[in-house]
């Protein structure tokens, strides 16, 4: 099409994260705050962009893009291809010799299966054996939502504001989230408490700081580990004017020449 002269045509990323969830409560491999980090560090985005999405796609920092979404900080809390600091991590975690941390959830014949697939190889070269475990979509998401996995290749769309990002964490999203934050573990009444407050700060400058602190303080505990911003094809007769947007939201701006 890219060829072709009566249309026009631009892969943009969409505002939609594949991530890694990590069921910390699965085993107690993967409970340890150190391992987990470390699969973090192992995950070589690079390669599962090009693996998913032939290179199109956008390596994620965050699981809310900045770019895209309303009061989604740049945080300082982030999780970049570090083979090295994996092993280390490792040791630190008690396993110097390497450990299984079970299966890696995903569903099959979509980008989320390649990028398990360069995950698990990642993993693997730093110690951490893991074991793809393909189901179908529904089952997959099912499991998911009732914690019945180790970890899951998963992604998801946002609605434009960072406000989003809570259904994926807050204690009260049931059904909703893949990991389960509440208990003794992590300080999830801080999670509940900063989303409450950032939906009633009005001031922009004031709720991305607010929700700064908060993104850090998640991706601290390497439960949510983004990977890409998927790539999003758009194609329009050339004699349509368009400003493309990310898949989510759906507002357009087209004229005819």
């Amino acid at each position: 099409l890219e060829a072709n002269p009566n249309y026009k045509t631009e892969i943009m990323p969409a505002n939609h994260t594949t991530y890694l969830a990590i069921n910390w409560m699965a085993n107690d491999a993967l409970e340890n705050d150190n391992v987990r980090k470390a699969i973090a560090y192992s995950l070589d985005k690079e390669s599962m962009n090009i693996a998913g999405f032939d290179g199109y796609a956008q390596e994620a920092d965050y699981m809310e893009n900045p770019e895209y979404n309303v009061a989604a900080p740049y945080g300082d809390v982030v999780y970049n291809y570090d083979p090295e600091k994996a092993k280390e991590l490792l040791v630190e975690a008690g396993y110097p010799d390497g450990v299984d941390v079970g299966n890696l959830l995903c569903f099959p014949g979509s980008h989320f299966e390649k990028c398990a697939q360069v995950a698990q190889a990642n993993m693997e070269a730093v110690g951490i054996h893991a074991e793809n475990e393909l189901v179908e979509e529904y089952t997959a998401l099912t499991r998911a939502r009732n914690q019945e996995f180790d970890m899951d290749m998963t992604g998801g769309s946002s609605s434009g504001d960072y406000d989003a990002f809570g259904e994926k964490v807050i204690s009260t999203g049931v059904g909703s989230y893949f990991v389960k934050f509440e208990g003794d573990k992590f300080d999830y009444k801080m999670f509940d408490r900063l989303f409450e407050e950032g939906r009633q700060i009005m001031d922009l400058e004031e709720r991305t700081a607010l929700y700064k602190e908060l993104n850090d303080a998640i991706m601290e505990t390497a439960c949510l580990i983004p990977v890409l911003y998927k790539a999003q094809p758009y194609v329009w007769n050339k004699d349509l004017n368009v400003v493309n947007m990310p898949n989510n939201y759906n507002v357009y701006d087209w004229s005819w020449n």
